[in-house]
């Protein structure tokens, strides 16, 4: 990955857009001069949503996906202590074209 993002930095590209679920747990974020978070603020809206993305997973299973990860607490505080400009936390509870018009907002502030 690193390789790709100098690949597209000598290019002149001025931005590449990175999708890392667990960009906080992989250390990942060092690389990120801006990052988007994109979060839920009730755990029962997360776990609703995993298991009709991942069909057939039990609760148990879920739980214990969601629990090794770091918590949404934590990454929204790592997001935000980044700096206005620098890191932005998008709420997602409601729909996906809320989501789409929050992004699209979100996208407005940092270019």
């Amino acid at each position: 990955m690193v390789k790709q993002l100098l690949y597209y930095h000598f290019l002149g590209h001025w931005a590449v857009v990175l999708d890392i679920p667990l960009l906080y747990e992989s250390g990942l974020d060092v690389f990120c001069g801006v990052v988007v978070m994109v979060a839920v603020s009730d755990a029962g809206v997360q776990m609703r949503r995993l298991r009709e993305r991942d069909a057939g997973l039990s609760l148990e299973e879920a739980e214990g996906r969601v629990a090794s990860q770091m918590g949404v607490e934590e990454k929204v505080e790592r997001t935000r202590v980044r700096g206005e400009g620098r890191g932005k936390v998008v709420i997602n509870d409601g729909g996906r074209g809320d989501l789409e018009q929050e992004v699209a907002l979100t996208a407005q502030d940092i270019i």
